[in-house]
């Protein structure tokens, strides 16, 4: 797939509460997302997606995440043979909690990138912050000039292959 579709609705239920996960099919990827840390659960069988994180996210360090509760949780690729994805608001923990459905219709990565940072942004706005959608680009010329480009807008405006045609175009005058 080379598409995303729908929505990620708010639920009024953990919808990983009273599920079984088998160790040997789930990886975690404590990914940072801004300032929040992020236990990014991939089942094995999508694991494309789970490690092209690492090109979206930092991963955090042991040190960051050892012992500490997450602000967010995400499991990808549940097999329960539905189509569930949606998310909760654990005020009680304060976390956000979702679940995508294994299924191959949510095989591609805009599900990990959208949910990730929908929940950041519902987080954000919890906490009375105003997350902007955007891509940005830090370029430095050759005089060792660095310069930053911000480009914001809706999904699917054209930031991040504006971005792209940036670095392309101007591959032989910036780094």
């Amino acid at each position: 797939r080379n598409k995303r579709d729908g929505v990620f609705p708010e639920i009024n239920y953990n919808p990983i509460e009273d599920h079984k996960f088998d160790p040997e099919q789930w990886f975690c990827y404590p990914a940072k997302i801004g300032s929040l840390l992020a236990f990014v659960y991939f089942n094995v069988k999508f694991m494309a997606q789970g490690v092209a994180l690492c090109n979206l996210f930092e991963l955090a360090n042991e040190n960051e995440y050892r012992g500490r509760k997450p602000d967010l949780v995400y499991v990808y690729g549940y097999e329960d043979g539905e189509m569930n994805q949606a998310f909760y608001q654990d005020d009680k923990n304060n976390m956000l909690v979702a679940l995508l459905s294994a299924n191959d219709y949510f095989d591609y990565f805009g599900y990990m990138k959208k949910m990730c940072l929908t929940l950041h942004n519902v987080y954000q706005l919890n906490h009375g912050n105003l997350p902007i959608h955007g891509a940005m680009v830090r370029m430095k010329l050759h005089d060792d000039t660095v310069k930053n480009i911000v480009v914001m807008g809706d999904s699917g405006a054209g930031k991040s292959e504006t971005i792209e045609q940036i670095k392309g175009l101007g591959a032989a005058y910036i780094e």
